[in-house]
Parts: structure tokens; sequence; C-alpha cells
């Protein structure tokens, strides 16, 4: 499972603040309470036209297959509810820092290896 994300600092933040903020504490957070096994961070720098929305960085997040539909499996816990809320909490916590939830977009995608068949 892949997350692709599109967000922007919220209007109250200054963008070096929200930079840092994501950049150089946030991953950290992210990385030690959810099961991501990639994680990619992309900064935009230019508009390509004049009418486009304006969107600040693209995240892409690699999960495993379960994290569709286990909470569980998404945060890592190993089962563990205590876990579960403690990865939950941090995680939320740490993204209120630094998210305009009204300005975000997630969006939840697939991704497949394609492999030449192998002849008999």
């Amino acid at each position: 499972m892949c997350h692709v994300v599109f967000m922007s600092p919220p209007s109250t933040m200054e963008t070096q603040q929200w930079l840092s903020v994501w950049k150089d504490s946030h991953t950290q957070v992210a990385i030690d309470t959810q099961s991501t096994f990639g994680y990619r961070q992309n900064l935009v720098v230019r508009l390509l036209s004049e009418d486009a929305v304006p969107c600040y960085a693209i995240v892409e997040e690699n999960f495993p297959p379960e994290a569709m539909t286990s909470d569980h499996a998404f945060y890592a816990t190993g089962g563990d509810e205590a876990v579960l809320q403690k990865n939950m909490t941090a995680m939320m916590e740490s993204c209120s820092r630094f998210i305009d939830f009204q300005k975000i977009d997630v969006i939840p995608m697939s991704e497949y290896l394609i492999k030449p068949l192998v002849g008999p």
C-alpha cells in the first residue's frame, strides 16, 4: 500500500518553521510509530501553471498490504492495544503541530511489481 500526500503549511505557520517541524522532528515520529518501509519527502519548488493549486510538498509512504485493513498493522503494534493507542496518539499529536487537516490530501494507492513471465 502506498499513500501519496499533498500538503502545505497552515496559514498560521511560516514555511521554514513548517519544514523544520516536518523534517527535523515529525519524520522520526512517523518512522517510529508506523509500519512504514518507504518514505519519500518531495518539496515542490515551483508551480507549473498560474492556476495550479498551491502545494508545498508531496510525500510517498509505503506500508505492508495488511495496513489497509488493520490499525495494528498500520501502526506496527504486534497486536498490542496499548502500543496501538500510544502510537496513534504520538502520530496525531505530532501531525497537529504542522498539518492543517482541512488542507491536506491523502490518496491511498497500490503498488505492483511487474515481472516478465518465465517460459517453460
